[in-house]
């Protein structure tokens, strides 16, 4: 991915954190016939390698599934808060008028190379751990084991799981660093009067010192 300095982020804790937060990637690969990409939920486990695991399922009739379980490499996409920055919100704009639009947005590019997880008990593992993340916020969750053993054994029938050690993260924290200071807290003004608090928090963090150490 294109990586301006101004806006690389290397803190892992900030990476997994948005990979874990989102729960959901694009993953891309590559076959004989072209690019395939699928949108998918995914388990991230980052203590499980030195650059961490993520493990997701697919259909079984999908075809990336055997791409990546073939070991061909993959890219995981994690698309965080994404807002559009008007350049109304720039003091620059009065100075000098040479300005002009742009987007604001975190993502992480998650590189790695996978298999096959065939095992019934490793594949309910992976299951019961995606779904207690997503089932977290509810106050009753729902839990794998409350459906029939039968059942899930047949669903499980129907998908092929695949875990892929990652080689390589990156991640980019667009938050408006290269502006001048008196634009970028226009910009975190201009989110807060939107009602985009995470964006204006994110501004404030990334782009006007809020970050700690």
């Amino acid at each position: 991915m294109y990586m301006p300095q101004a806006f690389e982020e290397k803190d892992p804790d900030i990476i997994f954190g948005l990979m874990s937060s989102l729960g959901v990637a694009t993953v891309v690969s590559t076959g004989a016939d072209g690019m395939i990409a699928s949108h998918v939920p995914v388990e991230v486990d980052r203590d499980a390698a030195e650059y961490g695991v993520i493990r997701c399922h697919f259909a079984k009739p999908n075809p990336q599934q055997a791409l990546i379980a073939g070991g061909t490499e993959t890219l995981f996409i994690f698309q965080g808060p994404t807002a559009y920055v008007t350049p109304s919100w720039y003091k620059t704009k009065a100075e000098n008028g040479k300005v002009v639009p742009t987007l604001n947005f975190a993502v992480v590019h998650a590189y790695g190379t996978g298999k096959a997880i065939e095992e019934p008990v490793a594949m309910r593992r992976h299951l019961t751990a995606l779904t207690d993340g997503f089932e977290a916020k509810f106050p009753e969750p729902w839990k794998v084991t409350d459906a029939p053993d039968d059942f899930i054994e047949r669903m499980m029938k129907g998908i092929t799981v695949v875990e892929v050690a990652l080689t390589r993260l990156e991640g980019k924290w667009k938050m408006s660093q290269n502006r001048p200071d008196a634009d970028r807290r226009g910009v975190a003004e201009g989110y807060r009067n939107q009602g985009r608090i995470d964006m204006a928090d994110l501004v404030e963090t990334f782009a006007l010192g809020g970050r700690q150490g």
